[in-house]
């Protein structure tokens, strides 16, 4: 068995748990985005005949585009890849945006009023607990990036 003090660039390979468990959420996310879009494409037909406020396509491609994306997210986070920390925050920052910009666009104001207060909070709140496990010191090691803090 090799000594970790002979390799100094050897990194510390045990996956944080809230790692496994930001990975596994990513994931699902992913495949419930994968499965939309597998149903959309199902239901063509019957979707491109009702009165939506949004294409078929722009629907499919939206599922498709947010499910291959967190497909490959997960992975990087699964398998310490170093872009994945960067990539996991993009991914939550960009789909935030375009689901503010859905619900702003979608939603009939009435009901905008009355959501957009817990989607805020929900908006706020989750990207907090990201950032937290993101830099945690175990979570850094993991990725194999200095363990001190950069403001």
């Amino acid at each position: 068995m090799k000594d970790k003090a002979a390799h100094p660039e050897a990194r510390n390979h045990t996956r944080p748990k809230l790692i496994v468990l930001l990975a596994i959420l990513v994931l699902a996310f992913s495949l419930f985005q994968l499965f939309s879009f597998s149903q959309i494409i199902t239901h063509w037909k019957i979707l491109s005949d009702l009165p939506l406020s949004s294409e078929p396509v722009f629907l499919a491609g939206y599922s498709l585009v947010w499910g291959c994306t967190g497909v490959i997210i997960s992975f990087g986070l699964w398998t310490a890849k170093p872009w994945a920390r960067i990539g996991c925050i993009s991914y939550w920052i960009l789909f935030s945006l375009c689901s503010w910009i859905r619900l702003v666009w979608m939603i009939e104001p009435s009901t905008l009023q009355t959501r957009w207060p817990a989607n805020l909070a929900l908006t706020i709140i989750s990207l907090g607990v990201l950032v937290y496990i993101l830099n945690l010191k175990s979570t850094r090691l993991y990725f194999g990036q200095n363990e001190v803090k950069i403001p």
